[in-house]
Formats: C-alpha cells, structure tokens, sequence
C-alpha cells in the first residue's frame, strides 16, 4: 500500500512526458522520462512506447521502430505499439514492411476489439483505417468504420464519439464520389457537431468537413472555412492538399492561394501535384518506389481523366487494379470517368492571336513560335518534325535543333495547359507533330 501513492505520481509524471512530446518538448520530455526509474508494472510498456515516440520525432525513426520492437517482445503485441511501428515504417518508405504490421495490427484490433475502451476504439479505428486506405483498401476502411458507427450506438457515450467515425466515413464517399450518401452525413456529422467549440480543433473531422464543402457545396466556402480553422498549418496544409487534388481530377483552375502551399515541397506526392498544376508529365516509373500504391494511384486517376483516358497511363492503371480485390477496384475506378465521344471545342482568331476554350483565353501575340505552329495547323492534321524545324528555326533537320523542338513543343504544352486546362494540345513523337484527337480547332 506505501507504494501506491508513488506509482500514482509516477504514472501522472508519464502523462506529462506524453504531453511534453506532443508539444514537441522533447528535452525535458526525455529528462523527465529517465528520472521515473520506479514504475507500476502496467506502466512500463506505456513508458517504453513514450521513449520510442521521442525517437521518432527526432526523426530517429530506425531508433523508434527497434524500441517498439523491443516492446513487444517484453510486453506483447498491443494495438497503440503497432499503430506507431506502422506509421515509422510508412515514413521510411518501408512499404513492404508497412503491410506486413498493418496485417499484425489486424489481427491484434480484430482480437481484442471487445475489450476496447471507447478512446482506444475510436483513435485505433482511425489509424488503422488511414492504413487500409494507404495500401488501396478502401472496402475495408469503409466496413471497419461503418462497424464501429452501429456499435457506437449500444455504448452510453456512443454519441460523444460518434463524430470521428462518421467524419472518416464521409471523408472517404467524398474522396471516391460517392456523393448522394456523403449529402446525407455531412448534415448528419452537422447535427452532431453543432455548438460542441472543441470540434473546431479536431483536425480530422474539419479534414472532412472542408473536402466535403468543397464538393457538395461552396468552392469558395470551403476556402475560406479552412482559413478559419483553429489548426496549426501543417494541419491546414494537408487539407489543402485533399482540396487540390479534387479540384485537379474535376478539371478545375487550382487557385494560387491552394497551389502556393505545396509549390516549395520536398515530398513526392506533393512535387507530383505540382508538375500536375503546371501541365507538366508525372514520370511514374521514377516514383514508384517513393510512394504507396493510394497515392501512386491518386495520381494516376488526376492524370488520366485530365486526359480523357489518352494517357498511356490506362494501360498501367488497369495493371494495377489487377492487384486489389474487386470491391476495391470499383473505389478506384470510380474516379476515372471517361466520355469517349468528348471533344474540346477550341476557338482561334488566328487574325488576333487568341485562343479560347470554356472562356479562358491565351493571347499568343508574344509567342512567336505558338504563332507560327497555329499557323501550321490549318488544314492538315499532322506536320513532319523537318517541315517544323525549318519553320521555328529556319535551319535544315539536325539532331541538336530536334531537341530543341521537343523542348519548345513540351513548353507550348505546359502554357496551353495552363490557360485553357487541356491537356496534351499537341503530341508529338520521332517523326511528326500532332493534335490532340480531342481537340475541334474552329
């Protein structure tokens, strides 16, 4: 009994360990921490995790996964320690090794999912669901949400909790367009939400309250609602990021207030958006091995419908759908919608050097090579790469000025892309130039 008065304070000082890391005071949480040498025995996996998740957020991140390692050897596999192995693993691009824990972590959720309290329940199921949909498994972050909204109902305090699930559940129909049940639960997640001040720090349910905005209501809404939020800007920015690849796989104009907040990263998927945004091609055989197959996947949909399925890309879409199961693949496919008979009716006025498409408008009166292409493509549909070269560079053909073409074809793209949002005007390969089957000159 003399002892108890101890193992509380010392239980109380992890807390406040647990807290420092989360203010990312990770001096004092690490003296504090090897200052607690006598512990209740129940606390010593929660004092062994602490120390692995100052590891991690020093960056540490080889460190952090063999503490967690060495967790469960002491003390067993739990839910909280392979929640943060599979997130280490995630960030170190570790893919292999992700999958493997996310399926140990399964298992461990499918095990003890009874014994839950109503916190573990609710912060596992959503990590855990995060996973699933990294690893393209969106059927089964939808069930094992949807699971946990029916049985939130049996508990006494169902209803306080019941926003964070319902929040990733909409999250998800929003994200792969399944749009007449995400109506219905964004009013529903609402309700639930309405006058409760803390919700407004919830980085996860504002996540989804913005996306859901976005694209059921008021683009410009949904801009300013994500100003407002009580979030620090790192959460801030990863709604951004949702935001801008919506808008890109629906064809729209990326405001620059949105593109500004990647345009300097360091992360692939982001640099990927970036290239997206500015017409340019995303070289998906470079980054396959830097990103997960959802994100892989993500970029392949924006890049196809912003083709209309010309993109070579299909071929290697269609290859990856081979590799989910097939309640999986249905999520993924419906993002590419395709209108086979679709043409981009494009107005020139040759005379004044304007184009148009949809009401945007490219002046190319300064463009002294787009002039002379347009000028090109009157009648035929093609022109010879040595009929071009004489025509932009007034010099006979010579490996050096057909770099130089495919240089200056690739940039006529990218600008024509940005103004007008069509992708691929013009295609050219080793022997001519052409237009875009999809594109009406008028």
């Amino acid at each position: 009994m003399s002892s108890l008065p101890h193992f509380e304070r010392s239980h109380n000082s992890l807390l406040e360990v647990n807290q420092l890391i989360n203010q990312r005071d990770l001096p004092n949480a690490e003296t504090l921490l090897e200052q607690l040498k006598r512990i209740a025995p129940s606390d010593r996996r929660f004092k062994e995790q602490l120390r692995s998740k100052i590891h991690f957020f020093k960056g540490e991140l080889d460190r952090c996964i063999h503490l967690l390692d060495k967790a469960m050897n002491n003390h067993g596999e739990h839910v909280g320690l392979l929640c943060d192995m599979a997130y280490a693993q995630y960030l170190k691009k570790d893919y292999f090794e992700f999958e493997e824990t996310v399926a140990r972590l399964e298992q461990e959720y499918r095990d003890n999912y009874l014994d839950f309290g109503p916190e573990t329940l609710i912060e596992t199921t959503i990590r855990l669901g995060h996973f699933f949909e990294e690893l393209g498994n969106i059927e089964k972050a939808m069930k094992l949400h949807e699971r946990v909204l029916e049985d939130l109902h049996d508990l006494d305090d169902g209803a306080f909790y019941r926003p964070h699930i319902l929040a990733q559940v909409l999250r998800i129909q929003v994200s792969f367009s399944q749009l007449d049940h995400a109506r219905e639960n964004l009013q529903s997640l609402r309700r639930l939400i309405r006058g409760d001040q803390d919700i407004k720090r919830d980085a996860e349910i504002q996540r989804s309250l913005v996306v859901a905005i976005d694209a059921l209501e008021n683009k410009d809404e949904a801009i300013r609602y994500l100003g407002e939020l009580q979030l620090n800007e790192d959460e801030k920015r990863k709604i951004a990021i949702e935001l801008i690849e919506a808008r890109l796989r629906r064809g729209e104009i990326v405001h620059k207030d949105l593109s500004k907040t990647i345009e300097n990263s360091q992360f692939e998927f982001e640099k990927s958006l970036v290239k997206i945004i500015n017409g340019e091609s995303v070289l998906f055989a470079r980054i396959s091995k830097d990103l997960p197959l959802a994100q892989i996947l993500k970029l392949m949909t924006i890049s196809i419908q912003r083709s209309n399925g010309t993109s070579v890309l299909m071929g290697q879409f269609e290859f990856l759908m081979e590799t989910l199961r097939a309640k999986d693949r249905a999520y993924w496919q419906a993002l590419v919608v395709l209108d086979d008979n679709e043409k981009h009716i494009v107005e020139i006025d040759r005379s004044n050097s304007k184009i148009a498409h949809k009401g945007m408008i490219l002046d190319f009166k300064r463009r002294p090579l787009m002039k002379i292409l347009f000028s090109l493509f009157k009648d035929e549909s093609t022109r010879s790469v040595d009929e071009l070269i004489l025509a932009f560079y007034e010099v006979e053909y010579s490996s050096a000025h057909e770099k130089r073409l495919k240089t200056a074809i690739k940039k006529m793209n990218q600008d024509l892309y940005k103004a007008l949002l069509i992708n691929e005007f013009f295609i050219l390969d080793s022997k001519e130039l052409k237009m875009n089957e999809s594109i009406l000159l008028k």
